[in-house]
């Protein structure tokens, strides 16, 4: 296990969007602290092949789309900062990590900061878009559903474990119930 990075030394990526959702600017911070074969904060991330684009094409699933959006909305109509944890996994790799939204020169500031990297034992399959199963996937905790007429949530490292499940499958992003609880004042 990779230990939690000294304070001030965790790598940061961080977005200007616009009210429109439109990224105008972006930077990464202490990427070299990520281990280079699965670089979330090297290019093309933070360079001109995102600048101008908008935010909400990176983002996957109605229900995250729509959770961003209130967030954003939130920050540009009160002014309040609003951060809270979340993860970001790679196949072979759990990340904890913190985002804080927060109000600057008429733009919303996201600050995305690794606090810690966990290799994992077994790899996760890369999404496969011939895939006729569908896995639902918490995009805040990293928790998935399966089958999707389950109502349990399980850590992503037990998917392996799944008797049932094919070697070809895809993830559907939401939001479980825990996460929605969190952000549910957020949303009105």
């Amino acid at each position: 296990m990779q230990p939690a990075y000294a304070e001030g030394l965790c790598p940061r990526m961080v977005y200007w969007i616009s009210a429109s959702g439109t990224i105008l600017r972006a930077e990464s911070e202490n990427a070299d602290l990520v281990r280079k074969e699965d670089g979330i904060f090297l290019q093309p991330f933070t360079t001109d092949h995102i600048i101008g684009r908008n935010l909400f094409e990176f983002i996957e699933g109605i229900e995250i789309h729509h959770l961003y959006q209130a967030l954003m909305n939130k920050v540009l109509r009160t002014g309040v900062s609003i951060t809270f944890p979340y993860r970001c996994d790679g196949p072979h790799v759990r990340r904890e990590m913190i985002m804080s939204l927060s109000f600057e020169n008429e733009m919303v500031r996201y600050e995305s900061t690794l606090l810690r990297e966990i290799p994992r034992e077994r790899r996760i399959p890369a999404e496969t878009n011939s895939a006729t199963t569908l896995v639902a996937i918490c995009s805040f905790c990293q928790r998935y559903r399966f089958p999707l007429t389950s109502t349990i949530w399980k850590d992503l490292d037990y998917l392996l474990l799944e008797a049932d499940l094919p070697d070809k499958f895809d993830f559907s992003h939401g939001l479980c119930r825990a996460c929605y609880q969190r952000f549910a004042d957020d949303l009105k």
